[in-house]
């Protein structure tokens, strides 16, 4: 079965967020920022999306939580569009906010 295509909508929350994390921690925000986007690159394999890792968020079933640093977290929904053979041809993945966890 063929791989899915990913698309991945980060919210201007989580952009402005970010924004905000750059300018308040400055040495350490470089780091977090790679950890983010190194996370956003695994969020197509289901083999890196442990439940140590990734949980349930919120009440519908489609928003999770990726703890993707020792103090951060992001906050993510997905939504997949299906072939007529019901098999998954397009994931999008909106990125809503970034959470401290400490």
């Amino acid at each position: 079965m063929p791989r899915p295509e990913y698309r991945i909508i980060a919210s201007a929350t989580s952009l402005e967020q970010f924004g905000h994390l750059k300018e308040t921690l400055a040495d350490e925000a470089d780091a977090i920022a790679e950890a983010f986007l190194e996370a956003v690159d695994h969020l197509g394999d289901e083999e890196e999306m442990s439940p140590a890792v990734v949980e349930r968020y919120g009440s519908y079933g489609d928003t999770f939580l990726y703890n993707f640093h020792r103090d951060y977290a992001f906050v993510f929904r997905k939504e997949t569009q299906r072939d007529e053979g019901k098999q998954p041809r397009l994931v999008i993945v909106y990125v809503e906010a970034l959470l401290r966890r400490r």
